[in-house]
């Protein structure tokens, strides 16, 4: 068809037929409308097959080494694996060797004699003192005047003087009736021994028929009755003498009460000055000078430097390993001192146990009151079992999982864990020597069966 610019093509007609018919129809159209044909200055190209197979195995073969590189990540996408990038973990293997069990502890020097003096009673207040100042045992810090407890002890003092002379007296009056009982006892035995002569006069006329049968009987009931009155004055003699002891024992004894209530003013007297029972410094003033204070209020502390503790604490769930005597090591710029538990808290506070540790040997030099250091106790030495670093991944599991390294890929693995130190963890099942696992904190994760392990 000519003169409408399209040109039909036969499915069996050949390409360059096509293009031939197309020219043709072209310079037909052209020359209709005046236009010059280019036609014959046209070349027709055969086109290289060799270069176009190339070509194609060329891309074919990029296409392969593309898909070659990517297959593990594609893979990897289209699993259920965690992507997580190796410099943001912490590896560690699992090996043998010692394992100490200790727990890390931080504490402050204190001195192990600090006491705080009280008023022993009420009174006014003078120091002798000022605070930070040396002192030795036995002087005088502060001094309390009482005039109460001055009239009470002067009062004390004269009932005991009372007391004293009442005594006196009543023991010259149990003397003098003693005196009187022995001479009711003596008189009675005159009178026993006169009424035995006279019976025994009696018995002998009586045999001789000398006197009456009424007159030996009445000489007979006579000695009789001497001999009774005098069996009776000797008891009564002998309570009498016992009573008067026990009224002069009673005396005595009331007499002793007041001395001692007396020696304990005068203790309560000696005590109004008060007097540094360390050699030291004095600490802290706790009231001022003439106040006017109360019996046991705190007035001052007394520091005793010559002997350094370290004041500790400890997590609550160590109290029923902890024992007194445990070994401690604490630690100080350029080393460690050995140490040991001298005293533990029977309370537990804040969740935390307080401890006192006591340097097993002398004391380090430079030390000074509130430094701040730490340390480890040592509840347990191992010699060698399998082992493993310790790290945040205890948090995450509570101990109970570890994350396994093989190759690019990390296994979510059940273990066991047994003591626990410092730097290490014992592993009693689940890893092997040799093997690697992640040693950070795995929380992020939320418990992925698998983690991709991938460099970036």
């Amino acid at each position: 068809m000519t003169g409408t610019g399209f040109v039909v093509k036969h499915p069996d007609t050949s390409v360059n037929q096509q293009n031939n018919l197309q020219h043709s129809l072209f310079s037909q159209q052209s020359r209709a409308d005046g236009i010059r044909d280019t036609f014959q200055q046209d070349k027709q190209l055969k086109p290289n097959k060799k270069r176009a197979i190339w070509l194609y195995l060329s891309a074919f073969g990029a296409a392969l080494v593309l898909v070659w590189l990517c297959a593990p990540l594609f893979a990897a996408w289209f699993s259920q694996d965690t992507f997580v990038s190796r410099s943001t973990l912490r590896f560690a293997s699992v090996g043998r060797g010692p394992l100490i069990r200790d727990v890390a502890v931080q504490g402050s020097i204190v001195a192990a004699d600090s006491p705080t003096l009280f008023a022993p009673s009420n009174g006014q207040l003078t120091l002798m003192v000022e605070a930070g100042e040396p002192v030795k045992a036995g002087d005088l810090l502060a001094r309390l005047q009482s005039p109460e407890l001055r009239n009470r002890f002067a009062q004390e003092q004269s009932s005991l003087a009372s007391m004293d002379t009442a005594l006196k007296r009543l023991a010259l009056q149990n003397r003098r009736q003693q005196l009187l009982n022995k001479q009711r006892v003596d008189l009675a035995a005159l009178n026993l021994q006169s009424a035995q002569r006279e019976f025994e006069r009696a018995q002998q006329s009586w045999q001789q028929r000398l006197i009456s049968e009424q007159s030996f009987a009445a000489a007979q009931d006579n000695y009789q009755r001497a001999q009774v009155e005098t069996r009776h004055i000797e008891s009564e003699s002998r309570l009498n003498n016992e009573s008067l002891q026990f009224d002069l024992q009673a005396q005595q004894q009331e007499r002793q009460r007041q001395a001692l209530q007396v020696k304990d003013l005068q203790r309560q007297l000696a005590a109004l000055d008060i007097i540094s029972p360390v050699t030291g410094m004095v600490g802290e003033l706790l009231t001022q000078q003439q106040a006017r204070v109360e019996a046991n209020a705190p007035l001052l502390s007394v520091v005793d430097l010559s002997v350094l503790e370290v004041d500790a604490r400890v997590a609550e769930n160590y109290s029923g390993q902890l024992r007194v005597g445990m070994v401690a090591q604490l630690q100080l710029p350029g080393a460690n001192y050995p140490a040991f538990i001298r005293n533990i808290a029977p309370q537990v506070e804040g969740g935390q146990i307080a401890l006192r540790l006591r340097f097993k040997n002398a004391m380090p030099p430079g030390l000074r009151q509130n430094q701040r250091l730490s340390g480890r106790i040592i509840m347990q030495q191992i010699a060698s079992t399998l082992r493993v670093e310790r790290g945040g991944f205890l948090q995450a599991d509570g101990g109970n999982f570890a994350y396994k390294v093989q190759g690019e890929k990390a296994q979510r693995v059940p273990i066991r864990i047994g003591a626990t130190s410092i730097n290490y963890i014992e592993i009693l099942a689940g890893l092997t020597e040799g093997d690697t696992i992640i040693v950070s904190n795995t929380q992020a994760f939320d418990a992925a069966q698998s983690l991709h392990l991938i460099d970036y």
